[in-house]
């Protein structure tokens, strides 16, 4: 599902409110019928991928699959996608922005959480790596609830199944 609108309307606010980061003067949300509580970031059901970089610069993308995917078995799928073993023995700090964003995105589209969040992914990914990412998204979507914003609007409005306007702090279905 992508939430789209105009600049400073209120996307990363949403997400950010949804994951818990952001504290929402009123947030009731249900899934199943069952009322979930106070969004965490400690929450395990939901991952976020925020703007601002978030892994350790001085780390490797090699040593923080390893950290974050306990076993072989874990990281294996990490590896096969295409370009992060070409990044993996270079710290974080000597990838371009572009490089560094996409280890990010491919590190937290992996994770166990059943829904992830997704604030502004195509912002300085290359046209590879664009490919790459929106493929990945169509294959964990089939497991994993998905919640995209991003000012890529023809990026969003090829993978995205639904969408949301978000104007005037209201949001209406586009589809």
């Amino acid at each position: 599902m992508a939430i789209q609108g105009k600049n400073v309307s209120g996307k990363s606010t949403l997400i950010k409110s949804l994951f818990g980061t952001y504290k929402a003067n009123k947030l009731e949300w249900t899934l199943n019928n069952k009322e979930q509580g106070k969004p965490s970031p400690k929450n395990e059901i939901i991952a976020m991928l925020p703007q601002d970089s978030f892994l350790p610069r001085n780390l490797t993308p090699s040593k923080i699959i390893a950290m974050m995917y306990k076993t072989h078995k874990n990281q294996k799928p990490l590896f096969s996608v295409p370009y992060v073993s070409d990044y993996s023995l270079k710290k974080m700090s000597e990838l371009s922005h572009g490089a560094a964003r996409y280890i990010e995105i491919i590190v937290v589209l992996h994770l166990w959480h059943p829904f992830i969040l997704l604030d502004e992914p195509f912002s300085l990914l290359a046209p590879l790596h664009k490919e790459v990412f929106k493929k990945l998204i169509l294959e964990k979507s089939k497991t994993k609830g998905i919640l995209i914003t991003d000012h890529y609007t023809d990026d969003i409005n090829e993978i995205a199944t639904k969408r949301i306007l978000i104007e005037n702090e209201k949001l209406t279905s586009v589809n």
